[in-house]
């Protein structure tokens, strides 16, 4: 496995990748500099990753956003790499072990639902693509769903779904929709 880049070689991938010369990174410059590395994924995806990291909420990400972002993307490509060996897909049952190594715990229901949705062949097999999206859909609904939590603030013992949550909220359905549209 190749060593992690240094914050100077990210810096000079920032660089390149703000065509804008804005100091920070677009949906749509994201979604071309993945494309010229090979990954690609739809402006509504990369959208979901700015939103992710975008901690200021200007709708863009700063170089210590993309630092964020680019950590994480590597994470998921290499738990994908090692469930994968050396293949270019994994199975509904690779990526179950995966969630769950991920500290999530989702009933088998709830986890067939989100296996389909990000597997749109129907095949059971997902590529890295596959596999990013629904981490990303995980790492934001985690995050949505925290910030309704009203334990969210206090650790709870015996605690259910990831983190010091209580795995349960009330919504009603503006704020289901608002959640919802958060996750996208």
């Amino acid at each position: 496995m190749a060593a992690p880049p240094t914050t100077q070689q990210l810096q000079q991938w920032f660089s390149s990748i703000d065509t804008d010369r804005t100091g920070t990174i677009t949906a749509a410059e994201l979604q071309r500099a993945m494309g010229l590395g090979g990954l690609q994924f739809s402006l509504m995806a990369c959208a979901q990753m700015v939103r992710l990291h975008d901690r200021d909420g200007n709708g863009n990400i700063s170089f210590p956003e993309f630092s964020s972002l680019h950590m994480q993307l590597t994470e998921i490509r290499t738990a994908f790499s090692a469930a994968a060996q050396g293949g270019d897909s994994i199975s509904g049952e690779q990526v179950a072990q995966l969630v769950a190594q991920q500290g999530y715990r989702i009933e088998p229901p709830a986890l067939q639902a989100l296996s389909k949705s990000f597997d749109p062949d129907r095949n059971g097999r997902f590529g890295l693509p596959e596999y990013t999206m629904l981490s990303l859909f995980l790492m934001s609904a985690k995050q949505i769903f925290g910030a309704f939590d009203p334990q969210a603030s206090r650790p709870a013992a015996g605690t259910h779904g990831a983190g010091g949550h209580s795995g349960r909220v009330s919504l009603d359905f503006s704020q289901f929709v608002y959640a919802s549209a958060q996750t996208r």
